[in-house]
């Protein structure tokens, strides 16, 4: 700058280190900012997908034990009934998971109490076709003796129809013979 009156020129000389100072203290100030974010962003992500991935992991687990039949009480599924639902779309899924889950049980133990029942009917019914068949033997050993029977009558039918047949010839010849005489 130039002072008009004496014509002189002023100048200021400012270390460096004092016009720099603030900017670096700024600088440093947004590096810091720009870490401490970092890693909050990092634990707060970090939390937020365990939250999330974790109860889709046990679901993953419970539906592959569904798939595979595999329905009895173990730790998963305990684990798996203690979800708690970290955003809607999980806890539709947990209550259907849940509901096929049921289901599929519900369907086991009235196919075991329908089998049991097919099972007291098959032996029912086996006793009873033992039963008619032991029947039917009876009847088959009754008619044969049956048979056997009219099969010795018969014969002795026969018999006498030939006894018969001879004591009538005998009697026509008598009576023949009679005529014989009577004519005489």
């Amino acid at each position: 700058t130039t002072i008009p009156s004496s014509g002189w020129k002023v100048g200021l000389a400012i270390p460096a280190s004092v016009y720099n100072y603030p900017i670096s203290i700024l600088i440093i100030t947004f590096v810091i900012i720009i870490v401490i974010a970092s890693i909050i962003t990092y634990f707060i992500g970090h939390f937020l997908g365990v939250k999330i991935a974790t109860p889709i992991s046990i679901l993953t687990t419970t539906i592959n034990d569904i798939k595979n039949l595999k329905l009895t009480n173990n730790e998963e599924s305990i684990q798996y009934r203690n979800i708690k639902p970290s955003n809607k779309e999980t806890e539709t899924i947990c209550k259907s998971v849940n509901s096929l889950r049921s289901n599929m049980i519900n369907i086991i133990v009235e196919l075991k109490w329908v089998s049991g029942k097919v099972m007291d009917g098959s032996s029912k019914l086996s006793e009873v076709v033992n039963e008619n068949v032991a029947s039917i033997e009876e009847v088959t050993r009754t008619l044969a003796e049956i048979v056997k029977a009219i099969e010795s009558e018969a014969n002795e039918s026969q018999h006498g129809i030939e006894q018969l047949s001879s004591l009538s010839e005998e009697i026509n010849v008598a009576a023949q013979d009679t005529n014989i005489l009577a004519e005489l």
